[in-house]
Parts: C-alpha cells; sequence; structure tokens
C-alpha cells in the first residue's frame, strides 16, 4: 500500500489527471477506497453520461489489482449486471488456465496505476471487447442489434445526469484536450526540477510514467510511442515505487495544495 498516496496525487494532480475523471476518498481518513467520476468520451455510445464508480484497493497493492464497480447503472459488455468492471488490466497477474485469449502482459503489474485503469476503460466505452463478456446481454446487443445497444446507452446516460450531484460537472477535471500538448507541458515540468534535489530520480520517474500514460490517449501507438522517446529517451520506465508508507501519507496529507503537485509525494531519503 506504500504506493497509494502518490498515485492518489497522480490521479488529482493539475498536471497529470486524465480529462474527465474525478477521484476522491469516500473517507478522508481512507486512501483505499475511491469515489471516481468518469465522464463519457465524445464520439462513444456513452457521450454526455457521467458514472459514479468506486475503487477498492487490497492490502497487497500494487502487487494485486484494485476492484472497479460502477455504482451508477451500466449496460456495458465489460461490465457484469451488479456494476462490477471486467477488463484484462484488473485481472491479477500471470495467465489465466480458463482464458487462453487473454494474455499474460494484458492482465495487472505492479507498473500500472489507476491512470493505466482508466485510460483503458476510456477505450472500451467506444469498442467493447466482446470476446470475453461480463454482460452476455450487452455482448450480444453490441454485436448483432447495435441501433438497440445504442438506445439503451442513451436511457444510461439520462439516468447518470439525472442522479448526478450537482456539483460534479464543475468539478471534473478539463486539461488539455490534445494529449501531445499535455505531455510537452508535463515535460517542462520534469526540465524544471533542480538536479541537486536529493528526490530527483524518483520525481523523474514519477513524471516520464505520467508522460507515457497521456501519450497512450493518442490514436496511433506508433506515434505515442515516438513521441515518447523523443520527450524521454531512454530504453524502459523504470519507476521507483520502494519506500515507507507513513512518510508518504505524511506528506499527502500535509500537501498544500500546491497546483503544479510537485513530484507527487515528498519522500525522505530512505524511498
Amino acid at each position: 500500500m506504500q504506493r497509494l498516496p502518490s498515485d492518489f496525487k497522480e490521479i488529482t494532480c493539475p498536471t497529470s489527471c486524465l480529462e474527465g475523471v474525478l477521484a476522491e476518498l469516500i473517507n478522508p481518513a481512507d486512501l483505499t477506497k475511491w469515489r471516481v467520476y468518469i465522464q463519457a468520451p465524445s464520439e462513444t455510445p456513452f457521450e454526455g453520461g457521467i458514472f459514479e464508480t468506486n475503487i477498492t484497493f487490497p492490502p497487497e497493492y500494487p502487487m494485486l489489482p484494485p476492484e472497479m464497480i460502477f455504482i451508477s447503472e451500466m449496460f456495458h459488455p465489460n461490465v457484469y449486471p451488479d456494476g462490477k468492471v471486467c477488463i484484462s488490466i484488473l485481472h491479477p497477474p500471470g495467465k489465466d488456465a480458463f482464458n487462453d485469449q487473454e494474455r499474460a502482459e494484458e492482465r495487472w503489474m505492479p507498473a500500472h496505476t489507476p491512470l493505466s485503469i482508466f485510460n483503458c476503460f476510456m477505450t472500451l466505452l467506444e469498442e467493447p471487447n466482446i470476446f470475453s463478456p461480463a454482460n452476455l446481454d450487452a455482448s450480444n446487443m453490441w454485436r448483432d442489434r447495435r441501433g438497440e445497444f445504442l438506445n439503451k446507452a442513451k436511457e444510461i446516460v439520462e439516468l447518470a445526469r439525472k442522479n448526478l450531484p450537482a456539483d460534479i460537472l464543475e468539478k471534473l477535471p478539463k486539461p488539455d484536450t490534445d494529449p501531445l500538448q499535455r505531455a510537452r507541458r508535463i515535460k517542462d515540468k520534469l526540465d524544471e526540477l533542480p538536479l541537486d534535489d536529493p528526490h530527483y530520480n524518483k520525481r523523474k520517474q514519477q513524471l516520464e510514467k505520467v508522460i507515457f500514460d497521456v501519450l497512450q490517449r493518442l490514436p496511433n501507438k506508433e506515434d505515442a510511442d515516438s513521441f515518447y522517446r523523443n520527450l524521454c529517451p531512454q530504453d524502459h520506465i523504470e519507476v521507483d515505487n520502494s519506500g515507507g508508507e507513513d512518510d508518504l501519507v505524511q506528506n499527502w496529507e500535509s500537501d498544500d495544495g500546491d497546483e503544479e503537485c510537485e513530484g507527487f509525494a515528498d519522500d525522505d531519503d530512505d524511498m
């Protein structure tokens, strides 16, 4: 659980948050349970909808993935009727003996973050995975009766908007809509890190990981990889997430709300 405070700071920081994703703690004293509002991207069946979800992190996080459940009603091939989200990135690491279509590298890995999860789910709102569905009725309707599915999605959107708290729309993050522009802005932040900072390497790795995740929203993955190599020339991402949870929690709680959220967490030297 030692990484959770910095992950929460990452998802709520203006320089790294995702457009249309608002995360908050259900209980301010408990970092393991988040309430997350997700605004469906435009040009998807759920365009215009803002949906409430809950994310629960297990004690073994980040070695094991969190659980994501829709509180708002959702009708989607990759969401069980009870609201639980079933996508590869939320499946425990390793190979599934009962599903040979799902590769091990598609499943959860400790390097993943909540940003990775939401990026993945945003894609599935546009193009569901119907080959391993959690909701068979939704999957069949998407495949065989697309018009009926789109009408059902509109009903879901209207219901979600009707039940939405009044202040959520204003609170939803609205960063730059151009992923490349956002990535360059974060790169500028990275370049401003003082080289004599004892936490320089950790903060540099964290910001490089954010840049990588942001660029994954580009439509062409080859372009995303190319831009990442240009902005962050290196062989691979190697994020150091070791350290003491108590120090991270203390710094997270004492954060002064600085708009830039520098470094996400001011860790001690043993980090």
